[in-house]
């Protein structure tokens, strides 16, 4: 049987939408993008059985809130990546990730699912 290209384009429309893909959740976010949807809000996830609270304030101050252990620190936007120093967590090395949106939040680059739980 010969496809045409309305089938085609049918089958692969049918094909995203099972796979819950949504274009428009791909990609990491733009700086803009992280200043509005990030800044001067409360954002909570989870890693390795740990639960933590993030807040990333528009003067560039960070504060974390977890099960195991609180830490304050510095942020700043690097391209499509945020920069994150915290005073005690990784040693108080930088370190720079992508976030990227996903249906119920941003997904920190090799990380864990953060949710906006207040300042939305």
């Amino acid at each position: 049987m010969k496809r045409t290209p309305a089938f085609s384009l049918t089958a692969a429309t049918l094909a995203l939408m099972i796979s819950g893909a949504t274009p428009a959740l791909a990609g990491p976010l733009t700086e803009s993008e992280m200043r509005s949807e990030l800044l001067n809000k409360t954002l909570k996830g989870k890693r390795l059985g740990m639960t933590f609270v993030l807040q990333l304030s528009s003067d560039g101050h960070a504060k974390m809130q977890s099960t195991v252990k609180d830490d304050v620190g510095k942020w700043r936007i690097n391209g499509q990546q945020m920069c994150l120093t915290w005073n005690e967590f990784r040693g108080g090395k930088e370190n720079c990730a992508t976030f990227s949106r996903e249906k119920d939040g941003y997904r920190l680059q090799g990380g864990p699912l953060l949710r906006v739980v207040s300042g939305a």
